[in-house]
């Protein structure tokens, strides 16, 4: 398996910080779609590497309206065409990890290729199959502060309300911004007025 070259520790790319950690350096998985995204083939078996962590933060902070999000990682590699996402299973179950709060629900892991485009298979269900095909969460996770009172976006009050939420909940707008990663009062107020749009 080809190496992923990375930046050295934790370098800064625009606006955002990246670092990376191999935790193992020969990792196996029991299965991999790799070239072979189709229906129906069973998986390309397995494979072993390099497991890395990679850990992004942004450096501006961004703001993310409640919903479904859909993470699409791209990674250019110097050399080979090698690198492989992991996942883990589904559904989330303690102690392997943190199940998903009552009420929302858990989405399986897709992939897709030229050849298929526009459309997206599922990897268990769709292409590794089988008599009991599995299913796939991929393995990230988001950290980030939550404004639980904050408005709804398209609502008169939004910004009002969200900027009250946010000094309650930080002890006042100036250390809402500086907790929050912002430069000032007026960039966090901006990034309010866009998220409430």
């Amino acid at each position: 398996m080809s190496k992923l070259i990375l930046p050295p520790a934790r370098e800064l790319l625009g606006t955002l910080a990246i670092l990376a950690q191999v935790l193992s350096a020969n990792f196996m998985v029991s299965n991999t779609v790799v070239n072979n995204i189709s229906l129906k083939t069973g998986g390309e078996g397995p494979r072993s590497g390099e497991e890395v962590k990679i850990t992004i933060t942004f450096t501006t902070p961004i703001v993310l309206p409640a919903g479904h999000y859909f993470f699409r990682p791209e990674v250019l590699l110097t050399n080979g065409d090698d690198f492989l996402y992991l996942s883990g299973p589904r559904p989330i179950v303690s102690p392997g990890g943190t199940p998903f709060p009552t009420g929302v629900t858990d989405l399986q892991a897709w992939i897709r290729n030229s050849n298929l485009a526009p459309d997206w298979l599922r990897i268990g269900t769709d292409i590794i199959d089988g008599a009991t095909p599995q299913t796939f969460n991929m393995a990230f996770s988001l950290a980030g502060e939550t404004v639980p009172e904050a408005g709804t976006p398209g609502q008169p009050n939004c910004h009002g309300q969200t900027i009250s939420a946010l000094a309650h909940q930080f002890g006042g707008i100036d250390a809402a911004a500086s907790a929050l990663g912002f430069s000032s009062v007026k960039a966090l107020q901006n990034v309010v007025a866009l998220f409430c749009e």
